[in-house]
């Protein structure tokens, strides 16, 4: 469940660790701390959404050159322009990983559609409008107080769960 550093991966931000992601297309949430308010702004810097102090869960997809590992480093490093709607959050200095998700395999709006209504559903998570799903008709960022349980439903679907802290538990806010 927390496998040891990889080489090549990008540490994670704030942990000093380095997950072991696979560079595979596929599937993947991942889910921040935020330690304050962050607003989610489009690449033209409109403000769709604002998150308070808690958690966010992005559903997304990875079809491109290196699978998983690119595009979930991307978001744990945090980009040098905002391009998707969750590069609002991961280039804040208040949001922090708590843990990645991922399936390899199956990818694409549908998949991502997929993952994103497993979740939905799950009690304490609250979607945050439209944010994170520019290609489809369903939420795709999610806020919540406590992601314990959602990262228990998450690992019963059979992917892989990774914590990034220490512990390897969800943080205390």
């Amino acid at each position: 469940m927390c496998p040891e550093g990889a080489a090549g991966d990008e540490p994670l931000r704030g942990s000093g660790r380095r997950p072991l992601l696979p560079a595979e297309k596929g599937v993947y949430a991942v889910c921040f701390r935020l330690e304050g308010p962050v607003e989610i702004r489009d690449r033209r810097g409109r403000a769709l959404a604002k998150a308070e102090r808690g958690y966010l869960i992005y559903v997304g997809s990875a079809g491109g050159p290196g699978g998983i590992r690119a595009r979930v480093s991307r978001h744990l490093r945090g980009p040098q322009r905002v391009w998707w709607h969750i590069d609002s959050v991961s280039s804040s200095p208040l949001a922090r990983p708590v843990f990645i998700y991922y399936e390899v395999g199956r990818y694409g709006r549908l998949a991502e559609d997929g993952l994103a209504s497993y979740i939905e559903p799950l009690e304490g998570l609250f979607p945050l409008g439209m944010a994170g799903a520019t290609d489809s008709l369903r939420p795709h960022m999610f806020y919540c107080k406590d992601p314990g349980a959602i990262a228990e439903a998450l690992a019963r679907r059979g992917g892989t769960l990774w914590w990034c802290n220490d512990e390897g538990k969800g943080c205390d806010l």
